[in-house]
């Protein structure tokens, strides 16, 4: 007995997800599933809240997600699963397209105490020094679960290996 299921969705584009299960035999299926998203918040009003308009900054990067799942069935009473999932995002922090053009964005940031600007907090001329700068991570996770039932009582061990 084999069959295969492939489902895939694009909500926006840059980002999306698929997923494959496939039923290898009676005792064993295999899951590959993988999730993709391109974000970019702009403006990050996080980042800079009293910035003036033409002189934002946004945040974006990739991030996207990899996992496989084998799921074999021993006996009645007994399941084993081998799990595998890798994930990484790549954020970089910087200005606008906008903010870019704007011709005092390499020009010192210059704050004067008395002006109180949307938030109610000081704004700066100029754009924050600091940017651009980014973050990286990755994470590789490795899981063996094994649950066992007897009677109305499951038992389960997972040992799980992350990096």
């Amino acid at each position: 007995m084999c069959s295969a299921a492939w489902e895939t969705s694009q909500p926006t584009i840059g980002s999306g997800a698929s997923k494959l299960d496939y039923l290898a035999s009676k005792t064993d299926t295999l899951t590959v599933r993988y999730f993709r998203d391109d974000n970019n918040t702009a403006p990050d009003f996080f980042n800079q809240p009293n910035a003036l308009p033409g002189l934002d900054s946004q945040v974006g990067g990739p991030s996207f997600n990899l996992g496989f799942t084998w799921q074999h069935t021993l006996s009645s009473n007994a399941v084993n699963e081998l799990r595998f999932s890798y994930g990484q995002f790549d954020l970089v922090f910087g200005p606008t397209p906008q903010t870019t053009a704007n011709p005092i964005m390499n020009a010192t940031a210059i704050q004067i105490s008395d002006l109180l600007g949307p938030t109610g907090q000081t704004p700066s001329f100029g754009f924050a020094t600091g940017f651009p700068q980014g973050r990286g991570h990755k994470t590789y996770q490795f899981q063996d679960a094994l649950s066992y039932t007897v009677g109305r009582h499951t038992f389960k061990s997972v040992p799980t290996w992350r990096s």
